[in-house]
């Protein structure tokens, strides 16, 4: 079996797809993680699919297919660059870019990039994004086009209308319009002043409609919430009512047994205090 280094440049077999250039990443026990040149994903393949690049592999694999044959013409040729110092491994990225910018990875794409070396490109996901906006950018315009067209075609109809109707032109004699023509202009005039009338006066019809609808609404709402509040303030103050008659319950009950605590205490002194002479007398006698 042959033995690859990384960094180094391969051919690479895929299932339903022809042999593609790529360089090796990272070796691994099973298997090589490669970047396909030409493409911006990358994967690992297995040491059967690897064939070594040279004259006669290129000159074979390029012809394998008419589709992807300007990929792999720029391939090598960005293999050429590579090997003559002009570029490195680390500038595949922006190159890949530019030529995705401008169509796709070829021979000609490459050569424009060498000039054009020194600028930072940005990543694919921008320009992926950047072509869908252009997409639906571009269908917003052709719907703008239409409409100003027909606009535009609309006017030009109206001009035509008005010289023709017109009694009297700049350059030529006077030109008759028949009473017949006149009389439908004017009733056509006076039905369309007759339906903008009675358009007008159904809108604001129906405005004062719903305005005297929301005044309503908002009238009923208002006493709803004054009654609400009434009945709230009378239950506030019944609980305030309830409160001061159990308070004033309360203290005359604590003055009452206040009181009689007292009094029983003077009774118990009295019959202490007799107590303690009849035992004097008693121990003087």
């Amino acid at each position: 079996m042959e033995e690859y280094k990384p960094l180094e440049f391969c051919w690479v077999k895929l299932q339903g797809y022809p042999t593609w250039p790529a360089y090796i990443l990272e070796i691994n026990s099973n298997s090589y993680k490669v970047q396909f040149i030409g493409d911006r994903n990358h994967g690992n393949i297995k040491k059967k699919g690897m064939f070594k690049w040279n004259k006669e592999n290129t000159q074979k694999f390029i012809l394998t297919s008419k589709k992807y044959q300007d990929i792999f013409e720029g391939a090598v040729k960005f293999k050429e660059l590579v090997n003559k110092g002009i570029l490195s491994l680390d500038d595949y990225w922006n190159c890949y870019c530019y030529c995705h910018k401008n169509g796709k990875f070829s021979k000609s794409n490459v050569m424009k990039y060498i000039s054009k070396k020194n600028i930072n490109f940005l990543p694919l996901e921008y320009w992926d994004k950047k072509k869908n906006i252009s997409k639906s950018s571009n269908k917003e315009k052709k719907y703008e086009k239409k409409i100003v067209n027909k606009i535009k075609r609309s006017n030009s109809v109206k001009n035509k209308v008005k010289k023709k109707n017109e009694k009297y032109d700049i350059f030529q004699s006077p030109v008759k319009i028949s009473k017949s023509k006149k009389i439908k202009n004017e009733k056509k005039e006076k039905i369309e002043s007759k339906y903008i009338e009675e358009k007008t006066i159904k809108s604001e019809e129906k405005k004062n409609f719903l305005g005297n609808k929301r005044k309503q609404n908002n009238d009923l709402e208002i006493e709803n919430m004054n009654i609400n509040i009434n009945e709230q303030l009378n239950k506030i103050l019944e609980a305030q009512k309830t409160i001061k008659k159990e308070t004033k319950e309360l203290i005359n009950l604590v003055n009452e047994r206040y009181n009689w605590y007292k009094e029983e205490i003077k009774k118990k002194i009295l019959i202490f205090q007799i107590k303690i002479k009849t035992f004097l007398k008693k121990l003087i006698f």
